[in-house]
């Protein structure tokens, strides 16, 4: 029987043919959202604010710098649910930019709720002619933010940092087929259900407020892509930017996830930081955050067909096997 494919592994040495753009930096990120970990459900009877006769907002449970997470309440069917209130991101933008920003808001939002996914945060409603636009999730139990943070600098136990990324991985591939890109992959939009699954939210928000000159919109960062987690093309606003670009930010997550660390152009390899990795993601992670897209992975299918090569003997299943639990986790 042949050997398993395994990638050859390329040196992280300096390349000369793209820009350091993985070495610390003089932009300073914002505070990122607070968790949403442990949300206790509203009480009956508790005092919140109605929007649209619909739903009920409670506290607030999070924020960023675009806007608010609240704890709310879907009226006629008393479920639990996310709202979302984006008024903050009209503090960037003139009143006669408004009408594009809502546009593009608009349009993402649609495009999210189109897929259907285990591992993507489902948009169950969105209001944008209002004058606080918002819209309306699922509500999740926390962040991979939280997790990592709690991991004290260690990143979370491997066996589950390899389930998020496969979980993760199916769910970009599935948003990649029906032409969703994501372009802001980091730890603060990747949440957890009640089992403990992974799902990735807030797709192309960074898109909403992109630059547009044609359009008079400016340039504005504030925080809505970890820059430690954006491909090359993604930073230089290349017009050339397809879905290897998420492959890239899951391959900069998979190193955080199993080393704790964010990594840099001369960072070693994963099981060189972490002797508890399987030498076998070595390859992966290397191909996945090439710089130039042409030595990366063109998208996910091409990345899982290298996994499963590497791991044979369905240690984590077989190609097209997502790995989900269906048990809630009892407390510790």
């Amino acid at each position: 029987m042949d050997e398993p494919f395994i990638p050859q592994v390329t040196s992280h040495s300096p390349r000369v043919d793209a820009p350091d753009l993985r070495r610390e930096s003089t932009f300073t990120p914002p505070t990122p959202p607070a968790s949403t970990s442990a949300v206790p459900p509203a009480a009956p009877g508790a005092k919140g604010t109605d929007i649209d006769l619909r739903y009920v907002k409670f506290d607030p449970i999070g924020s960023g710098p675009l806007g608010t997470v609240f704890k709310g309440r879907h009226n006629a069917l008393g479920l639990d649910i996310c709202v979302k209130e984006l008024k903050d991101i009209f503090g960037y933008f003139s009143f006669l930019q408004r009408g594009e920003v809502i546009k593009r808001l608009k349009k993402e939002l649609c495009a999210q709720a189109q897929v259907r996914h285990p591992g993507i945060v489902a948009v169950l409603d969105q209001n944008t002619d209002v004058a606080r636009p918002y819209f309306v999730m699922e509500l999740l139990k926390g962040s991979l933010r939280e997790k990592l943070d709690q991991g004290g600098g260690k990143g979370v136990p491997i066996p589950l940092a390899i389930r998020y990324f496969l979980q993760l991985s199916y769910a970009l591939r599935a948003a990649h087929a029906q032409g969703l890109t994501h372009h802001n992959i980091k730890p603060e939009n990747v949440l957890f259900d009640t089992y403990g699954n992974a799902k990735i939210g807030d797709f192309g928000l960074a898109r909403v407020i992109e630059v547009d000159a044609s359009k008079g919109m400016p340039q504005v960062f504030v925080g809505t892509g970890g820059m430690g987690y954006m491909a090359p093309e993604l930073i230089s606003r290349g017009k050339e930017v397809t879905p290897s670009a998420d492959v890239y930010g899951l391959g900069i997550l998979l190193y955080e996830m199993t080393t704790g660390q964010i990594p840099g152009r001369r960072s070693p390899l994963p099981s060189e930081v972490n002797s508890e990795v399987p030498s076998k993601l070595d390859p992966i992670f290397d191909k996945m955050t090439q710089d130039r897209k042409e030595t990366r992975y063109p998208d996910f299918d091409s990345m899982l067909e290298d996994f499963y090569g590497a791991f044979s003997d369905a240690e984590y299943l077989t190609r097209g096997d997502l790995l989900m639990w269906s048990d809630v986790p009892k407390p510790t």
